[in-house]
């Protein structure tokens, strides 16, 4: 007998505000949909914040400032009620758009590295092998960037430099941006266990229109002020709670 395998949704979910009380949730969706345009506000920050912010994987911060998530439309709808707002695209034009799926890495898993400083093997979690390494990644190239000169617009213009830039971009968008933590101990029933959520991201910012929208995820109470700011949607809205 052949085996199928589970499919995954034709349908993704972007949570709107999450952790934001609702009257900020339902004001931050009208302003996307407004602006028809997804994107994460990115903070000026330095190289020392770039390694605590991006690298703290045991916290499970987002690696990557420019992160937009988007969850398994099936796995949404069994926890309505914890995520109140979101928007529902269709899998096809998020993948055109950049959208793949994260890579898991679980934290219970040693695994054995030579340290450096002493030559010695070490056991080591892995998540704490991924933050050292993405770490030692950031400060190589800065190190190697400041060796041909820092950021001066000389130095900018050198062809090492800007390989540099393509790598470390690389290394950003389309890698280190798509680790996400995986904590196996968690119950399935547990908002926090990602795995069931076949998150998937891009990087960046998505522009989209109202036909690009299949439904609105709003707790019924919103109803009628979501009509009255937004006019010009026609499509289905889902009542979570």
């Amino acid at each position: 007998m052949e085996m199928v395998q589970n499919s995954l949704s034709t349908e993704w979910t972007h949570i709107v505000g999450r952790h934001l009380p609702k009257e900020e949730q339902f004001n931050l969706l009208v302003q996307i949909i407004q602006s028809r345009h997804l994107h994460q506000d990115t903070p000026s920050i330095d190289l020392e914040n770039i390694l605590t912010l991006r690298t703290d994987l045991k916290k499970k911060d987002i690696l990557f400032p420019e992160i937009i998530s988007f969850y398994d439309t099936s796995y949404v709808q069994n926890k309505m009620n914890a995520f109140r707002f979101g928007l529902v695209f269709h899998r096809d034009f998020l993948i055109s758009n950049g959208a793949n799926p994260v890579f898991y890495i679980t934290g219970d898993r040693l695994q054995n590295e030579r340290d450096t400083d002493t030559n010695q093997e070490r056991i080591i979690n892995r998540m704490d092998w991924f933050s050292d390494h993405i770490r030692d990644c950031v400060k190589s190239v800065e190190q190697l960037k400041n060796l041909l000169g820092g950021y001066s617009p000389v130095s900018e213009e050198l062809e090492e430099v800007t390989l540099l830039n393509q790598i470390s971009e690389f290394l950003w968008n389309d890698i280190f941006a798509f680790i996400q933590p995986l904590d196996i101990s968690n119950s399935t029933k547990d908002l926090a266990n990602s795995y069931l959520a076949r998150e998937w991201r891009m990087t960046g910012s998505l522009a989209f229109s109202m036909d690009d929208i299949l439904r609105i995820l709003i707790p019924k109470e919103y109803s009628k002020k979501l009509r009255e700011r937004l006019p010009d949607y026609y499509g289905e809205i889902v009542f979570t709670e």
